[in-house]
């Protein structure tokens, strides 16, 4: 009996998943084959359609783009309905609009089987038989190899019948797999779990209900392509407060018939996983859409970066502290041009903090580069990029930089357009001009050059400029040497070229923030520090980078410091900078506000003074004394763990009690527990680095220090130790990783290269504290250690906490 079931609800289940297959596949081929002979004109946007339909229409209802391609028009004038085929270039009626029979017969099928309500009924009951097939099959199985109990025993027999029995094992746990899907299959069928792939986007409450513009004006019927629209329903005439609804192939959209503003959208689940975010603007009655930059591209809309760069925040905070402390207001065009010594600090790679020349390849590059006026730095930002790298573009400037190449070029026009960076081609602006100028490229081509550059990795089609460039070269006279070169270095800015323009506001940007470091480094360190995160290097490093240029700075106290890191004056007329509350792990930023409004009252007299008035809870307590931030009221980190559990004041009328009871002293953690709770609870420590404890172990295993190893000559075999403070690994620098170390002196450059990245990932990746055996490289002021072997050290560090900053 249960054999014959099991057959029965196959054959049935079977015969209706063939029928639905069958017309769905027809319903599928049929567009296709009608697509062969049906074209839409490229580059027609929606408003073009929708404004041709209406001047035809005036009745328009909606407009649909079928699977086929056709374009439909559902009417309704008075009396007279009804749906025509009409021609996209002109928006005229072609012929009244009506599906192929077959078609119609199949669809009617196919949607009586599997949409409408009896459909619904038909493939709710196929997932039902489905399951009892599954079920039935699952007894059937059980009985086959001997009952439940045999499937639960060990696997003995002989091979043959392990694996059968194995195998039965598995079965057994896809049919339940399987029983499990059909049932959620008929829950979903009959609606009984929601299923909120096809709902709408919400319209919003209000739109901007104004004169309503012309379909061919709207910008988001502009902005969408004909090819990618499946329907556009227009609004009921006479109501401002109505809407376009547009459903293309990447989502569904309702469109502001005043204003031609995207409403709402919602992405098609196969184009992206989740809604574009729209949150409200700051200005009134504007709305701000996130879309991804390449999704703005596909819709044809005009793209500016903006670019939200935390240096601007940085430099800002700077120059508010300066205006303080002068007197008066010191802006960004206060800052004196062209400074020598600021030059002169730049040349030496000076630059842990400013903006863009801090990384390790820029640093590399800037003793070699030697700038002395602000247009070297416009080279300096734009000639380490993937761009001029993947183009072979930076040994040549250098060499004809330097004196060692003769400044040469093919011809005055090209002389005119490279003569500021030596005949080589480092900018956009530039590739553009020589296209132009060597290749016959009128300015038209020119930017489709630019715009292909640009999508190049994600798109191609540099194919078709490249032989017209070849060719115009040719055509002109230019070498064929040349012409493959210029071909060569487009590919490289494919990968990522720099606009002459951009290069000038971050070279801007750049020495603004040399010059504060030169000139102010107090400022300049607490502005850094209260606009992390940002940059290249963690506070640890910025810390411990000011302290080498003689800042003072100075701990986290309760009975000083602010939220923020801020500025004290010391007795020589220097100014110091007090570490802020909020680099203390775990502290709320509302605790160091009532904690400021209370000091400002009075000042504390002791823990549970500060903890009674600054209404301080056991975690705020805690979180202080961990980060000795209680030291001037209690004496060391120990005290100040006891006094603060004892601190926290107690609820309702025990509030205002005292306890009397002896004085205890404990005495004072040992310097190393200090530095490592330094680094567990505020991530630097302001007494001895963490190696000047280790250097007498790190001297007897013959590792130099960083001051010692920058007076090696090239090619000295040598060996370095320091904390591991920040791993890079360009994308152009074909598997090469460069890392940071830290000693008490200073910091070493370490250059990895492939085959030892393979050979010691695990110490590369997981040391805190690193040992660098290999050969020392100095040239041109770039100093590094080339690695041949690598060594874990971490062990030595103990139980102190370090982070570094990695491929960012």
């Amino acid at each position: 009996m249960l054999r014959q079931i099991h057959s029965l609800a196959g054959l049935i289940s079977a015969l209706l998943v063939m029928l639905i297959g069958l017309t769905g596949a027809v319903l599928s081929i049929t567009p296709a084959l009608e697509r062969l002979a049906t074209s839409v004109p490229a580059g027609v946007s929606v408003a073009e359609l929708a404004g041709r339909v209406a001047r035809h229409y005036p009745g328009a209802e909606q407009i649909q783009r079928t699977a086929s391609g056709t374009i439909i028009v559902y009417y309704s004038a008075g009396d007279i309905s009804g749906v025509d085929r009409v021609d996209p270039s002109s928006g005229k009626a072609i012929a009244p609009y009506a599906p192929p029979a077959y078609a119609r017969w199949f669809k009617e099928l196919h949607r009586s089987l599997f949409l409408d309500t009896p459909g619904s009924a038909a493939v709710g009951i196929t997932a039902l038989l489905m399951l009892l097939v599954s079920v039935s099959g699952l007894f059937l199985l059980v009985k086959r190899v001997g009952g439940w109990r045999q499937l639960a025993r060990p696997l003995h027999g002989n091979r043959s019948q392990r694996w059968h029995a194995a195998v039965a094992r598995f079965a057994v746990a896809g049919l339940l797999l399987s029983a499990v899907t059909g049932s959620y299959m008929s829950a979903a069928t009959f609606t009984l779990i929601a299923d909120g792939s096809q709902d709408e986007p919400d319209i919003p409450a209000t739109t901007s209900g104004g004169s309503p513009l012309p379909a061919a004006r709207l910008p988001a019927l502009l902005a969408t392509r004909l090819v990618d629209l499946r329907e556009l329903s227009f609004p009921l005439a006479g109501d401002s407060s109505a809407v376009y609804t547009l459903r293309t192939r990447q989502g569904d959209a309702y469109v502001d018939q005043s204003s031609g503003a995207l409403l709402a959208f919602r992405a098609h689940s196969n184009v992206r996983e989740a809604f574009e975010p729209i949150e409200n603007a700051v200005m009134p009655e504007r709305t701000v859409i996130q879309w991804d930059k390449d999704d703005i591209d596909e819709l044809g809309l005009l793209k500016i970066d903006i670019l939200a760069l935390g240096m601007l925040s940085c430099i800002a905070r700077t120059l508010a502290l300066i205006s303080e402390q002068r007197g008066e207001r010191f802006e960004l065009g206060d800052i004196p041009h062209e400074d020598a010594a600021t030059y002169q600090m730049i040349s030496k790679a000076d630059t842990v903090g400013v903006f863009q020349i801090e990384s390790r390849a820029q640093m590399s590059m800037l003793p070699r580069m030697q700038p002395r006026e602000f247009y070297d730095l416009v080279i300096e930002v734009a000639i380490i990029r993937p761009g001029p790298i993947q183009g072979g573009m930076i040994n040549p400037y250098l060499r004809r930089r330097q004196g060692l190449e003769a400044v040469t070029y093919p011809s005055p026009e090209i002389e005119a357009v490279l003569r500021r960076t030596l005949g080589v081609p480092i900018f956009q602006e530039q590739v553009m001009s020589i296209a132009m100028t060597a290749a016959g490229f009128t300015a038209g081509e020119a930017d489709r050059l630019r715009r292909a550059m640009a999508a190049w990795k994600r798109k191609g089609g540099l194919e078709q400029f490249e032989d017209q460039l070849m060719s115009g070269m040719a055509e002109r006279g230019y070498s064929i040497e040349f012409a493959t070169s210029i071909v060569g270095q487009i590919r490289g800015f494919a990968e990522y070229g720099f606009p002459e323009s951009h290069a000038h506001s971050f070279a801007l940007l750049a020495y603004a923030s040399s010059w504060l470091k030169c000139h102010h480094p107090a400022e300049f360190l607490a502005a850094l520090l209260n606009s992390q995160p940002m940059g290249f290097y963690s506070r640890s490093s910025l810390v411990q980078d000011a302290r080498r240029h003689d800042v003072e700075v100075r701990p986290v106290d309760v009975c000083a410091s602010g939220w923020e890191a801020s500025l004290e004056p010391m007795a020589n007329g220097r100014l110091a900078v007090r570490l802020g509350l909020n680099n203390i792990n775990g502290m709320m930023r509302e605790a160091a506000w009532r904690i400021e409004e209370a000091r400002a009252a009075a000042p504390f007299k002791n823990t549970r003074d500060a903890a009674m008035r600054a209404q301080l809870d056991a975690g705020d307590m805690k979180a202080l004394a961990s980060a000795n931030a209680l030291v001037a009221l209690t004496g060391n980190r120990r005290m100040a763990m006891w006094d603060a559990a004892a601190s926290v004041p107690e609820r309702d009328l025990m509030r205002t009690t005292t306890i009397a009871e002896p004085v205890l002293e404990l005495a004072p953690p040992t310097e190393a527990d200090d530095i490592v709770a330094d680094y567990r609870h505020v991530g630097l420590t302001l007494g001895r680095h963490p190696l000047a404890l280790l250097r007498e172990r790190l001297n007897k295993m013959r590792f130099v220090p960083s001051d010692i190893l920058n007076t090696f000559s090239d090619g000295q075999l040598a060996r370095g130790c320091g904390i591991v403070t920040v791993r890079q690994r360009p994308e152009t620098a074909k598997g090469v990783i460069f890392l940071t170390l830290e000693d008490e002196f200073g910091t070493i450059n370490i250059i990895v290269w492939p085959t030892l990245v393979e050979k010691q990932r695990a110490e590369l990746m997981n040391a805190s504290l690193l040992g660098v055996y290999g050969i020392w490289q100095s040239k041109s002021g770039v100093r590094n250690l080339i690695a041949k072997r690598l060594v874990d050290c971490s062990h030595l560090l103990g139980q102190l906490d370090t982070m570094s900053r990695n491929f960012h």
